[in-house]
């Protein structure tokens, strides 16, 4: 069974309104991150960069439509989902690719109707140049966002040697190689989970009064072996895991 850190779905849903935002250039950790789990030997199996944006308030449907139609031209390389995206008191878009995934939602608000485009950047194994994917990422959110919005990184992979009396001290190691300072956290038999901050890190949320902006968890299927799952987000993880 999957497990969720009770304190996920919460953090999840404030942490737009509460996030500091920094510069661009800083909005990602995917480096840090991939650079340490190759460090400590860890198989990378997927990553991910999330975002999500405010965009344009329109009045009605048609505007919205206006606007989709815009997005779909200068996006033609996204194959676009237009099935059933009238929904009952949103409206909700899909393009993908290969590689991106973006989603453009009009949710109703007070007589008009606010916009917001989600992006997401992700690919599966060890990514072979993640400066270039950083640089590539950036440049993406500088042409779809006005505002510069805050990214969600999170990457998972899995180490075969870690013994379950060792988890939690293969994962407040990690913690302390990215010089983070633990907030909260989560031991199970099976299940680690450790909220930090790393004071060096411009973006960060608050959570029972306290700063975190990275959160490792470890996980162990018994049928699975040895094998230990390792998953790393910053400011927070915004997959299962």
């Amino acid at each position: 069974m999957k497990k969720i850190v009770p304190i996920l779905g919460l953090v999840f849903l404030f942490a737009m309104s509460v996030l500091t935002h920094g510069e661009l250039k800083e909005q990602t950790q995917l480096v840090d991150i991939v650079h340490l789990m190759e460090e400590q030997e860890v198989q990378i199996e997927n990553w991910r960069l999330y975002t999500r944006g405010t965009g344009k308030e329109v009045r009605d449907i048609h505007e919205y439509e206006e606007e989709l139609e815009q997005m779909m031209a200068s996006e033609k390389n996204f194959q676009w989902d237009l099935k059933d995206w009238k929904q009952h008191e949103h409206w909700k878009v899909t393009g993908t690719n290969d590689v991106e995934k973006l989603t453009v939602v009009a949710y109703p608000q007070e007589e008009q109707y606010s916009m917001y485009l989600i992006y997401e950047f992700m690919g599966t194994g060890n990514p072979q140049d993640v400066e270039t994917i950083t640089s590539f990422f950036l440049k993406r959110l500088d042409q779809l966002y006005v505002e510069t919005p805050t990214v969600f990184t999170t990457v998972t992979g899995y180490h075969e040697e870690i013994k379950p009396s060792l988890m939690y001290d293969f994962g407040s190691e990690l913690v302390e190689k990215f010089s983070a300072e633990k907030i909260e956290e989560l031991k199970e038999e099976t299940f680690i989970s450790i909220s930090a901050y790393n004071e060096q890190w411009e973006d960060s949320l608050n959570t029972n009064g306290n700063n975190m902006n990275l959160q490792v968890a470890l996980r162990q299927d018994p049928r699975l072996g040895a094998k230990t799952t390792i998953t790393i987000g910053t400011p927070i993880i915004t997959t299962e895991y």
